[in-house]
């Protein structure tokens, strides 16, 4: 018999309210306080899909049909460091010069462009699975975990004979023993995750915006490189096993996301005090 437990379920349901309520909230939010306008948020979604489209399937999956990118470090680091966070940047930089020039023209227009990037960035990455594990686990707990399981061979035979919600085959109840055995704080660690990438990549995709914005472009955008780089070192560190415990992680994240924000309301600063 299959057990969910309620926390894993709740904690499934806070990462569905962060990747698809607080993208909104925030959108509300910068709607009503601070100026932005819909069309720079659709922007930003726009950029990610683009961009994602881009460098995590067309590039990767070039990349992976030549070798295997985990046991090739120089290939690896070449798409991780400088790659990725290129695409990154080119992607991002023309969403805001061309597309969005008559509309990012405030901090708030530009904080909203960082909605729509990180919003879309949850939802593709994380939400929608959430989503489904979400509805499994449901389904498991008001089933009361009981399943009548057979062969793969013998389901559409047994299927005939027997009408029950809660046939399935043998393989797929393995899924749904893996999934029952998560933990809640695998859940919430996600939470944290998709939290992270919201808060820094509204520091960074600012100081893009900063750089679009002012003549003098190359120090921002050299800038807003290396915070890129930065916000990339926790994945790399992960992908090779460098931590030897979740807390040195968690202070990498911690520590990562104090420097780009400081970096980011430095640039603005300068940018304001200029203007």
């Amino acid at each position: 018999m299959l057990q969910v437990s309620w926390s894993a379920l709740m904690a499934l349901l806070l990462l569905l309210v962060i990747c698809f309520v607080l993208p909104l909230g925030l959108f509300g939010a910068l709607f009503k306080l601070a100026d932005g306008r819909w069309k720079t948020c659709g922007i930003g979604a726009g950029a990610y899909f683009v961009g994602g489209f881009v460098a995590d399937v067309l590039l990767l999956t070039g990349i992976r049909a030549v070798t295997d990118m985990n046991q090739n470090m120089p290939v690896y680091m070449l798409y991780s460091l400088l790659l990725s966070p290129a695409i990154f940047m080119a992607v991002n930089y023309f969403a805001m010069k061309k597309l969005g020039k008559d509309e990012l023209n405030n901090t708030g227009d530009a904080l909203m462009y960082s909605v729509g990037y990180a919003g879309l960035q949850n939802m593709v990455t994380t939400g929608f699975v959430a989503a489904m594990y979400f509805v499994t686990l449901w389904s498991i707990k008001s089933n009361g975990g009981s399943y009548v399981v057979v062969s793969e061979s013998d389901y559409v035979s047994y299927s005939n004979l027997v009408s029950a919600s809660n046939l399935i085959t043998d393989s797929i109840y393995a899924q749904m023993q893996e999934l029952c055995s998560r933990p809640a704080t695998y859940f919430l660690s996600l939470c944290m995750d998709r939290l992270w990438v919201i808060v820094v990549y509204a520091a960074l995709l600012l100081v893009v915006w900063l750089a679009v914005k002012k003549t003098n472009k190359l120090p921002l955008l050299g800038i807003a490189f290396v915070m890129r780089l930065l916000i990339g070192l926790p994945t790399i560190f992960s992908d090779f096993h460098v931590f030897s415990s979740s807390w040195m992680a968690t202070a990498m994240v911690v520590v990562i996301s104090v420097v780009v924000w400081v970096a980011a309301v430095f640039c603005w600063k300068l940018f304001i005090d200029e203007d």
